[in-house]
């Protein structure tokens, strides 16, 4: 084997080794939430701050996608009851999907409305979306779209979402209109 080749292969086996790191720790977040294990602190946030700081680490992918984010967000402040480090993670998983599987839609959008005492947070795409048949198992741990299956996703990312939703007495739901929008939104407290 040359060089060029064996530089290759080990490209091949790091890339391999780091998916599986991500799966194994995927796998063990998401045990811990069901066990009851990772400690969620509600406590009062501004939730539109929270929205803008993941949504502009964004910002380089959507250049790289030619992607337009579309930002409905109000200019005061929106508080809730949440732990600031499970909702970070929710839109950034929430996001990184909007970005993996509705790049081809060329826009991505987040806004955010009051409904009774909660507050609903939509992340949207305009791209491919998810068929009729896959919108109810989207949330079930291990479940990936035969779509979805090619971008070398785990299958574990939305279950933890929900996970991470339903520990802050919040819901999470999807609706998929191919090509002209998909949206995830989900619930939190509202903290007058």
């Amino acid at each position: 084997m040359n060089e060029e080749e064996r530089l290759k292969y080990l490209e091949v086996v790091y890339q391999k080794a780091q998916k599986l790191t991500e799966i194994t720790e995927s796998f063990f977040e998401l045990s811990q939430l069901e066990a009851d294990e990772i400690d969620i602190i509600l406590r009062r946030e501004n939730i539109v701050d929270i929205i803008k700081d993941v949504f502009v680490t964004f910002f380089v992918e959507f250049e790289k996608k030619s992607l337009t984010p579309m930002i409905d967000l109000p200019e005061e402040p929106f508080f809730v009851k949440c732990d600031r480090g499970s909702v970070e993670r929710i839109l950034y998983n929430l996001i990184h999907n909007a970005i993996k599987y509705g790049a081809e839609g060329k826009m991505i959008g987040v806004q955010i409305q009051r409904i009774d005492s909660f507050y609903w947070v939509e992340i949207w795409d305009k791209g491919e979306g998810i068929s009729e048949k896959d919108l109810s198992h989207v949330f079930n741990r291990l479940f990936q779209s035969k779509r979805s299956r090619s971008n070398a996703g785990n299958g574990l990312g939305l279950s933890i979402t929900k996970k991470l939703v339903e520990k802050q007495n919040g819901e999470i739901k999807v609706t998929s209109k191919p090509y002209e929008k998909t949206s995830f939104s989900f619930s939190l407290m509202v903290d007058d």
